[in-house]
């Protein structure tokens, strides 16, 4: 999976948000603003994202920047945050967002800073902007409250080639007029391939064209990431199509959702069999999907 540093490569300078579990983030984000010149956050317990065990520290900010996290001691008039029996993280990465336009609409994107997300990635499902430079340089000129980064779609590109004649196998010419687009769309600052194979204009894509276009995607250093085929009696089948895909291009891929949505599938752990196949086995890597844990497809709750 990305991490915060690699997806703020595609959307300009590094800066890490402070967020503060609800609802303190509120307090602190206006007290954040009436700072003279810099804040601290003291007596938090600090979550950052590295891995290690949560610890006891105090985090100063400066111009919009995390300058310091440690154990010092404020400075003189310097506003005091008191995060007492609160948590305190780098902003999370929501790695399947859907606010494409939303943020346009909504550029404070309250609904996704009130839950601690700073980075979205967007263009999922094989639905994009394109070209992406356009789309990268209108969030650049008008830019919202958390960063976007976004996906090259397979079916935006697919319907770009075949327009309406998309009901069948592509052929190799139109294939490679994909590639070139996919290509472009890294180029432009596109972090990774995304498709939507159980819908409509995906669908009638063959592994091998979703194969070739994850080949570009390999040697711009992407991933692949898919709302696979079927999440219902051919669940594991769709799952094993990943997989196939990630080997078979070299690179790593994300399972959208994870669902067993008909009785036929109840029971069977698919997920973890499928995990075992792959998991270790290079050049596969098998990250971390966004399981629905609701009824069938009632997961829009995320």
């Amino acid at each position: 999976m990305p991490t915060e540093r690699d997806m703020n490569k595609a959307v300009g300078a590094f800066t890490m948000v402070v967020v503060v579990v609800a609802p303190f983030v509120w307090s602190f984000a206006a007290r954040a603003q009436t700072a003279p010149d810099s804040f601290m956050v003291v007596g938090a317990r600090l979550v950052d994202g590295t891995g290690a065990k949560p610890r006891a520290a105090n985090v100063r900010v400066a111009g919009g920047r995390i300058t310091g996290v440690g154990g010092f001691r404020p400075r003189r008039g310097e506003t005091i945050i008191d995060g007492s029996g609160r948590v305190i993280a780098p902003g999370f990465i929501d790695v399947h967002n859907h606010s494409t336009r939303g943020v346009e609409r909504d550029p404070a994107a309250a609904t996704q800073v009130s839950q601690g997300i700073t980075t979205l990635l967007v263009g999922q499902d094989g639905s994009s902007p394109l070209p992406v430079a356009e789309y990268l340089q209108a969030r650049e000129k008008n830019r919202a409250a958390v960063n976007v980064a976004t996906c090259v779609g397979h079916a935006t590109v697919r319907s770009k080639v075949m327009g309406d004649d998309y009901k069948r196998a592509s052929r190799p010419d139109e294939v490679t007029r994909m590639e070139a687009l996919v290509d472009q769309g890294f180029r432009d600052g596109a972090l990774c391939l995304s498709s939507g194979l159980e819908y409509e204009v995906g669908g009638y894509a063959t592994t091998d064209e979703v194969v070739a276009l994850s080949r570009v995607a390999a040697r711009h250093h992407g991933f692949y990431i898919s709302h696979i085929r079927d999440e219902a009696d051919k669940a594991l089948e769709s799952m094993r199509e990943l997989v196939a895909i990630g080997e078979r291009a070299h690179l790593p891929v994300q399972n959208t959702h994870i669902k067993m949505g008909t009785l036929g599938v109840w029971g069977d752990d698919g997920t973890r069999v499928v995990a075992s196949e792959a998991m270790w086995r290079e050049p596969v890597k098998w990250d971390k999907a966004a399981a629905a844990k609701f009824a069938s497809w009632q997961n829009m709750l995320h």
